[in-house]
């Protein structure tokens, strides 16, 4: 079993330093509801999914 995750560290500086980022989080603009296709295959409906996201994803 393959197990994949990223880590990243953020400091605050300036008028925020010491300010903590964690717990602050970022609200989703899209939501997704995990399927069993996903859990049970290669996330083959995630990636559909944020394929149609991508693609009708406006600036």
């Amino acid at each position: 079993m393959d197990f994949n995750f990223s880590l990243r560290r953020s400091v605050r500086t300036g008028v925020n330093a010491d300010l903590p980022v964690e717990g602050l989080g970022v609200a989703a603009d899209v939501n997704y509801r995990i399927t069993r296709q996903d859990v049970l295959g290669q996330n083959e409906d995630l990636i559909t999914f944020a394929g149609w996201v991508l693609s009708n994803y406006t600036r």
